[in-house]
């Protein structure tokens, strides 16, 4: 069999994936502080702000810790940090309804890997979080469903859950050699839990999946990245698809 050139074990690679980022943590503290409405750092905190940071350690820590695994090449912290830009990007910030919300979805929608619940798990420990910090139910579901919507098996329902699910398949828009860098970090990350034909047999299924519903993005401010996505997706399934179907 062919040996499809995305197997590439350059030490390139594997940095470019494992790059470190200046700390995310404000992002999320000052979301969840706005949520929670406790008080700006510049005002003496009372007993409630003392048990609301200690939740934000925990959870920071817990989250951090995830990211930062040495398994993590493509689901790391540069991956939060391209969602974070994007979030706070005037052109797509106008759109979200819930922005704080929509921060803590972010942080939290790949916490877990590797698994077929793994974004169900991902979604169940943000309603623990946002129960944790006194947020109401339905905030807890905004959250969930925005992190459910990255699994990308159906269409999402609110606006925020596909701005959500739109910026997690944004990076299948970009140029080609970022494009397939991208997939040889995927690649790395399941290794040695699958090997290469396992892992282009499923990738190829995802990526027929999105072909076949018509459109990549569901929403109108992601349109312009549709063709070069689609593009990505075609030329990546021609080379393929003989070899791992």
């Amino acid at each position: 069999m062919k040996t499809n050139h995305l197997i590439n074990y350059d030490p390139e690679i594997k940095q470019w994936g494992q790059k470190r980022y200046p700390s995310l943590n404000p992002y999320f503290i000052d979301s969840a502080k706005r949520l929670a409405k406790v008080k700006p750092r510049s005002e003496s905190f009372d007993v409630r702000d003392e048990a609301f940071m200690k939740i934000i350690r925990k959870n920071l820590s817990m989250i951090n810790g995830s990211y930062m695994s040495t398994n993590r090449y493509y689901h790391s912290l540069g991956h939060i940090d391209f969602f974070i830009r994007k979030l706070i990007d005037k052109k797509i910030r106008s759109h979200v309804e819930h922005f704080d919300l929509a921060v803590v979805s972010s942080f939290f929608h790949d916490l877990f890997i590797g698994s077929k619940d793994s974004v169900l798990v991902s979604a169940m420990f943000s309603k623990y979080f946002l129960k944790d910090i006194g947020l109401s139910p339905l905030s807890q579901d905004i959250v969930f469903e925005n992190i459910m919507a990255t699994d990308h098996l159906c269409f999402a329902k609110s606006n925020d859950s596909r701005i959500i699910a739109d910026i997690d398949l944004l990076p299948l828009s970009l140029p080609e050699k970022e494009f397939r860098k991208n997939t040889a970090l995927l690649m790395l990350e399941v290794f040695p839990q699958k090997d290469s034909k396992v892992f282009f047999q499923e990738i190829c299924q995802f990526f027929r999946m999105l072909q076949k519903r018509g459109a990549v993005f569901q929403m109108d401010i992601f349109r312009e990245h549709e063709d070069a996505a689609q593009t990505n997706l075609f030329n990546f399934l021609k080379e393929n698809m003989l070899n791992y179907h």
